[in-house]
């Protein structure tokens, strides 16, 4: 078995690691509520209350982050937040659906002062890696890894508690700064239209025809992602 290392990103940031995505997508200023559906079996990518990110101002919580917001990018600087959506879970749904759980990712367990401090992102949210030899196998120095692939390293558990996902949109796809570690913001994609209420799916549509694809996605992701599989299976987080 091939063992690789690559490592968590901290918050060194430069303009020339720009990364180009041409599909750009937008939306109309607003906020929805996600309303509850009894079945959702992959999770849209969002944080939680107490995530803080970089704003124009200064620190700032993701709970009170708001339409017009810059917040700090890796590949774009400040960006400005076009929308913020969330959705409340109880005990009941998270107990019904286990693949609603949030991850949580104690301070320190993705390297020093990474994450600075516990935070909480759903399993699908993903966390920027990069390692060299990531490169020569991939073709990739930089990519994405969802963190329900991380569970079972140290300080890396499933929680059971009511909790909120919030999910903050740019005019694209970026890897925003969170608990001084890079992650990603939200990406609108056809898949995840199905876990979304319908008065949420209709404005989908609307804003994105072509989330009628069941294989689209509203613009394209700033890294590709490596999958759960590959990680367990060859790599050595480190």
């Amino acid at each position: 078995m091939t063992s690789w290392t690559f490592k968590f990103l901290n918050s060194t940031y430069s303009h020339d690691n720009h990364h180009d995505s041409h599909h750009h997508g937008h939306w109309h200023h607003g906020h929805w509520h996600h309303g509850h559906r009894p079945h959702c079996p992959d999770p849209i990518p969002c944080f939680t209350p107490g995530t803080r990110f970089i704003a124009a101002q200064g620190p700032m919580q993701v709970e009170n982050v708001k339409i017009g917001d810059r917040l700090l990018t890796r590949d774009s600087g400040m960006q400005t937040v076009i929308w913020v959506g969330y959705r409340d879970l109880s005990l009941a749904e998270l107990i019904a659906n286990p693949s609603l759980r949030p991850i949580h990712i104690a301070r320190d367990s993705l390297g020093d002062g990474l994450p600075v401090r516990d935070m909480m992102v759903s399993p699908q949210h993903r966390f920027l890696v990069r390692g060299a030899d990531l490169e020569l196998q991939s073709g990739e120095y930089e990519m994405l890894v969802p963190a329900k692939a991380l569970l079972g390293r140290p300080g890396i558990t499933m929680a059971m508690q009511p909790t909120r996902y919030i999910h903050v949109l740019f005019e694209r796809h970026e890897v925003v700064l969170s608990d001084d570690t890079w992650t990603e913001s939200f990406q609108p994609a056809a898949k995840m239209v199905d876990s979304m209420d319908r008065k949420v799916q209709s404005e989908l549509l609307s804003l994105f025809p072509c989330l009628q694809n069941s294989s689209a996605h509203a613009f394209d992701a700033a890294r590709a992602t490596l999958a759960p599989h590959e990680l367990n299976r060859s790599f050595e987080i480190g």
